[in-house]
């Protein structure tokens, strides 16, 4: 296992690179975990399991989490998972043992709408797109009756964490809410 860093607007990525040994120019993959996870959990698992099958594989750790930068620490922004996920593809490309033209993207469990946005953004710079246990999140699912109350002072809360404004959570962002 390699350590590497890469940045995406700033902010350093921390990342453990798993390598097939043998071949010079290697497929490689980006994997991009379930919600609030840090690449030692699934994607390292599944990291050892590619590379084993002959993939260059990059587990990391998106913003805001791990060993990577980023503040305020355990804040889960969709849209900054996306761009952190391109950022890892665009890693993968530049590396001289990796095949740019065999990059690939997995995603796990709710990592899943990230990296299907992140591939269709991508466009043909991703080979392809797998998922596992994938949970696709509805962006315009509206709050069963009686919830949306709930939502909207959860999400305040935490935005009000986010941006220091909520005295006692030192601009984390706290599990109750």
């Amino acid at each position: 296992m390699e350590k590497v860093t890469f940045d995406v607007k700033g902010t350093p990525l921390v990342g453990d690179l798993y390598k097939f040994e043998g071949k010079k120019r290697q497929p490689a993959v980006a994997i991009i975990g379930p919600m609030t996870y840090q690449k030692e959990q699934a994607p390292t698992e599944y990291a050892k399991r590619m590379a084993d099958a002959g993939y260059t594989a990059l587990a990391y750790d998106s913003r805001y989490r791990g060993e990577s930068g980023g503040e305020p620490r355990a804040w889960e922004n969709p849209a900054h998972k996306v761009a952190d996920l391109k950022a890892a593809v665009a890693y993968l490309r530049s590396r001289d043992d990796v095949d740019p033209e065999r990059v690939f993207i997995l995603a796990i469990c709710q990592g899943s709408s990230e990296a299907f946005r992140a591939a269709a953004e991508l466009g043909n710079t991703v080979r392809g797109l797998a998922t596992i246990a994938g949970h696709y999140r509805d962006r315009d699912r509206r709050p069963l009756p009686g919830q949306r109350g709930r939502y909207r002072v959860a999400y305040g809360r935490r935005l009000e964490c986010a941006q220091g404004r909520r005295p006692g959570c030192e601009g984390k962002i706290r599990s109750d809410g």
